[in-house]
């Protein structure tokens, strides 16, 4: 086998690994969302969300950007990226140690609950692990291997699942068990990850001083990206949790994550094109950006109805799997599929900017998004909150307008030439598809929530026939696998027989 064709299957066996991945770790998420949330309640949950974003925005520094040195000196040179590792594993655990001491005395200084402070203790010891487990797998990824982390990321979510679920279902287990359990499940990720990094190379975690400080330096460049993702993610949590009590920002995370979950989607067609698209920019710039316009007309035919179908079922949805506790989630998640809408396509913009080497625009635009997402919480979150005694509510409403912004901005600046005038038929056509879809749900909202879900799902497709929505290209994309799976399905019935 050429090297070429090695390539090429190494790169389809990442992408099926990836892909299978994600779709085990959405089920799983969603489980235990939903029963994790029933059982611990709503002010559990904002006080998990709470934690969980300190960390988050720690684990940037902590990180200091490194991930990506490792990979690009790995990838680069094998051998002698390898050496680069334990100067890694020192600044990690130098910066690791001052993020720490700062966190503990925020949580002092602001006299947070007991739970809240116990979990921000679990949590700690849990990104200690996550930090290594992160060197290891952006070591594995300068390898081209993405198979053995996408297996070892399912074993090491169902270890934290299934005991979740026991904990919580059988035992009346607390936030804080689920946290223990979620800190176990990432040290086992960390064994794992590093066995498998043995078999490429032998690791030390021994480096001199001017080592770690030259790594770094070196990681500064990739902190500011990482810095400015974590602060527009994570960012209203903060400010929210200054304005309301923990029970409302628990309505707010509940369905936030709820929502997360579903970008698997974009973030797996994204992760599969990055690099066609970098390659192609590499040879003919124009061609890129023409053929990945067309990868981002395609998502509107799941984007829109996606988000408008949320909308829709939002309420039902909420109060059959989260439980009347959490009923005031609806609004929210209603308004977060509206965002869902946008957020398909920024995810889609990213990637393009990072393939295309234009991440700078992209970090400068996000960054300016978390900035602008502080004035709007602190304007939408108490106006919804005195006007409809639900101030998770305005998170979702500032969540919609700096979504927008990234997508304005992104068409506009950092990936001009992607959207056409064709694309706005589209939109046009799957605006008028998913509206009607849209109508007719909702007035079977009542009924459970299979009857409503299938209905809008047969109008949707009949509505892209009568509208001929799909391009040519994309119906020859169907009839091909529709024929792969009636061969398939026509060899398991011949072999049956």
């Amino acid at each position: 086998m050429s090297a070429t064709a090695r390539a090429g299957r190494r790169l389809v066996d990442n992408i099926v690994a990836l892909v299978t991945s994600q779709l085990l770790g959405w089920v799983m998420s969603i489980v235990l969302i939903v029963v994790v949330s029933r059982s611990i309640g709503a002010v559990s949950v904002g006080h998990l969300q709470v934690a969980t974003t300190w960390w988050a925005l720690a684990a940037v520094f902590i990180g200091a950007g490194t991930s990506t040195v490792v990979t690009l000196d790995v990838a680069r040179d094998r051998d002698a990226g390898a050496t680069l590792l334990g100067a890694v594993y020192r600044a990690r655990l130098l910066v690791f140690v001052l993020v720490t001491g700062v966190v503990a005395l925020a949580s002092a200084l602001l006299g947070q609950p007991l739970e809240l402070r116990l979990l921000l203790v679990v949590l700690g010891v849990n990104a200690l692990f996550t930090t290594f487990a992160d060197v290891a797998g952006s070591t594995l990824q300068g390898y081209e291997d993405l198979v053995a982390p996408s297996r070892i990321a399912v074993i090491s979510r169902f270890i934290g699942v299934v005991p979740v679920l026991i904990a919580v279902t059988v035992f009346d287990a607390q936030v804080i068990v689920v946290a223990v359990i979620g800190a176990v499940a990432s040290a086992v990720a960390v064994v794992l990850l590093h066995q498998q990094v043995r078999t490429y190379c032998t690791i030390s975690y021994v480096a001199d001083s001017a080592a770690v400080r030259a790594v770094l330096r070196r990681g500064l460049p990739y902190l500011g990206g990482a810095l400015a993702l974590t602060l527009y993610r994570e960012i209203d949590v903060f400010v929210m949790s200054a304005l309301l009590d923990f029970e409302p920002l628990g309505w707010y995370a509940a369905a936030d994550r709820l929502v997360s979950s579903t970008l698997f989607l974009p973030t797996v067609v994204a992760a599969a094109f990055f690099p066609v698209v970098a390659r192609m920019h590499a040879a003919d710039e124009r061609e890129a950006t023409h053929w990945f316009g067309k990868v981002f007309d395609s998502m509107l035919l799941v984007s829109l109805p996606a988000g408008l179908g949320l909308v829709v079922v939002a309420q039902p949805l909420v109060d059959l799997v989260l439980g009347d506790e959490f009923s005031r989630a609806g609004p929210v998640l209603a308004l977060l599929g509206v965002m869902l809408i946008f957020t398909f396509h920024t995810t889609l913009v990213g990637q393009f900017a990072v393939a295309t080497g234009r991440e700078v625009a992209l970090y400068l635009t996000v960054f300016g998004a978390a900035l602008l997402t502080i004035p709007l919480d602190l304007a939408f979150v108490p106006w919804t909150d005195r006007r409809y005694g639900n101030g998770a509510i305005g998170g979702a409403l500032s969540y919609i307008v700096t979504e927008v912004v990234i997508l304005v901005v992104g068409v506009v600046w950092i990936a001009p030439g992607i959207v056409t005038r064709s694309s706005g038929v589209r939109v046009a056509k799957c605006a008028v598809a998913s509206g009607v879809m849209a109508v007719a749900a909702w007035q079977l909202r009542e009924l459970p929530i299979v009857v409503p879900v299938a209905v809008a799902g047969g109008i949707y497709v009949v509505m892209l026939v009568v509208l001929r929505v799909l391009h040519p290209d994309e119906l020859d994309r169907v009839e091909r696998a529709a024929a792969r799976v009636r061969r398939r399905f026509g060899s398991a019935t011949d072999d049956g027989a």
